[in-house]
This record gives C-alpha cells, structure tokens and sequence, in this order.
C-alpha cells in the first residue's frame, strides 16, 4: 500500500476464545458509491482512517462507520477537515454523514464508534488534533441512523484538561474511542496523550535542549458506568455543591484518592480560595488546580475513579485556622456531587 492509499481490514472471533481468523480487507468497488480504500482523493466514499464494524443485534445488520478527509482548497475553509459517515453494509451506497467539520473542533474527528446499549443507539468519536486538546464526544438516538450533527446535539463524554500553570496546554488529554461489551459490562479502549505540553516537537529527539518534550499516546482500557436513563456518565468532570456558610466566607477544595496499593491519601489544597472564592459550585474537571504546581504536570491529575471523598473547607475573612470543613463520599463515577450541611 502506498503512502497515500488506505485500507481497512477486519478479524472475526466466533465466540470468548477470540480465536481470530485472518484480517479480511472491507472493500466495495470504487466507483460504485459504496465507500472503498482510499488515496488521497477528497470524497465521501474514500475510506481514510478509522475504519470499524459494527453489528446491531436489534435489526441483526452490520454497519461500517469511518472518517474521509476534505481539506480540498476549492471549498470553504470552514467545511475544510474530517468528516465521519456511515453505511450498512447491506446497501453501501446509502452514505449517512454523522459529523462534519466544526470550528469548536479543529474541524477533527476520529474514530467513529457505533454501538447500541439496550434501546439507545451511539455514536462516539474523538475531536481535536491528538497532540492538543484532545477529547470524546457523542450523540444517541433510537435509531443508527438519525446520528446526525445537524439534528442531535453533542454531548461532552472527556473533555482535555487545561494546565492553571499554563493557558493553552494540557495535563490531560485522552481520545480515540472503541468500546466492548461483555457480559453486560461495557469497556471503553482509548489513548492517553502523555507530555501534553504544547505541539508536539520531536526534534527532542536529537536536539535535548528543546523546551517541549515528546508527545506520545498510552493505551488504556477503562469500565464505562451508565446512568438510568442508558446514557453514559462523563468519563470526567464531577460538578460539586455546597451549602452557603455565611457573609465573608471563602472555600477550599481538598479531596482524598486511593492509592494502586489501597491506601488513601489526602490531596490538599487541590484548588484553593484564590480560585473558589465565594462561589458555591465548583466543576473538578480531573486535575487539581492548586496541587503541586512546581512539580510534573501529571501530578495534578486525579481521575474519578480515584477519588473517595470530596471536601470543601469554609473560613471566615481567611482565618484558615479555625475554618470549618464538610465532606462527600463519591463513587468514582457520578456527574455531580452535593455536599450536605
């Protein structure tokens, strides 16, 4: 396969074995309207990346989701950039387009993901460039195919963790999605940019005086929790309340983590007064604002699944000393938490 050419290939296990059989290239004739491998030519039907199969047990038929590019120069530079479609594979020339190039993006998807969780069907994929603010993003309907941009809005499931130390970085950025479902439980497989400092440099490679270190992408497999009403939780954020503790009262946020080992340990300040002020409401959205800001990067990232309890400190006119604390258990995986009075 040349540089410019693409293919896409799909292995087959018949039961828990995984005893996968050899890839088999899916290909429909080009110029047929059917999607196929593709070069470099900017069309719909040109299979670029991302490449995935999916069978809907409900209407027992099989669907291909992948991404084609438009970066062509002779349309509209807002229109400039990937879009993700789909087909049956059944009738491969009823192309279905379910994101398009969208600013607040990059104009970047990847990775389109198909799949259905009891009556409610998904399309998951990743935005933005995998060395910037990578993120997750889905819409869900009844059926596969009303997943469209244009009539369903799209939900936050990862949003890119900003550096407090440096605007415009990350400490934390993840993408890439494919999920499994086994036994009833669903898995979600994605990468985790690493070194998220800027746009990649891998001149570092030979030059050890540059500023930015190498961007690189981990391989992570997570459970995914889901809410009663079958949509996923977010794979991070958690919206915490707390109550009101009087005129000239400011808040401190600390929070305790299990440790790989069990143990537990108190992160404190994780965001501090000059951050929360007087304000009652506060989204965590996976790192700590106030930890460890003269250390690694990565030491401020605590994700839900680590956290145990959520603890929000009071003072009154910063008499820190004497101030007044409440806490909140958490689960590791819920959107939002009150803490009581």
């Amino acid at each position: 396969i040349g540089i410019d050419e693409i293919a896409t290939y799909a292995a087959f296990a018949r039961d828990a074995t995984l005893d996968f059989g050899i890839p088999k290239e899916i290909w429909f004739p080009e110029g047929t309207g059917a999607p196929h491998s593709a070069t470099a030519a900017n069309e719909q039907t040109a299979m670029r990346i991302g490449g995935r199969l999916h069978y809907e047990n409900l209407n027992r038929q099989w669907w291909l989701s992948y991404n084609w590019f438009n970066w062509s120069s002779q349309i509209d530079e807002a229109q400039r950039g990937n879009w993700g479609s789909s087909s049956l594979v059944s009738a491969p020339t009823s192309i279905i387009d379910n994101v398009w190039p969208s600013p607040d993006e990059n104009n970047v998807s990847e990775a389109p993901e198909i799949f259905r969780r009891d009556a409610r069907a998904f399309y998951f994929y990743s935005y933005n460039f995998w060395d910037q603010a990578y993120g997750m993003r889905y819409l869900h309907s009844d059926h596969i195919a009303d997943l469209r941009f244009d009539s369903l809005p799209k939900n936050e499931f990862y949003r890119a963790v900003d550096d407090p130390a440096v605007p415009g970085y990350q400490v934390d950025a993840a993408g890439h999605p494919a999920f499994l479902t086994v036994n009833g439980e669903t898995y979600i497989f994605y990468h985790v940019l690493v070194h998220a400092a800027g746009i990649c440099d891998n001149t570092a490679l030979t030059d050890p005086g540059i500023v930015h270190p190498i961007c690189t992408r981990d391989s992570y497999v997570s459970k995914v929790k889901f809410r009663p009403d079958s949509l996923p939780y977010r794979f991070n954020g958690v919206d915490l309340s707390w109550p009101y503790a009087g005129e000239g009262y400011t808040y401190s946020l600390d929070i305790e983590v299990v440790e790989p080992d069990g143990a537990s340990r108190w992160i404190g300040p994780c965001v501090h007064a000059g951050i929360l002020g007087s304000q009652l409401s506060y989204r965590y959205p996976g790192a700590c604002a106030s930890h460890a800001t003269s250390g690694p990067a990565e030491n401020l990232v605590f994700d839900k699944g680590q956290i145990k309890t959520f603890r929000i400190f009071a003072a009154h006119n910063d008499d820190w000393p004497n101030a007044i604390f409440r806490d909140a258990s958490y689960d590791g995986y819920s959107d939002s938490v009150q803490i009581m009075p």
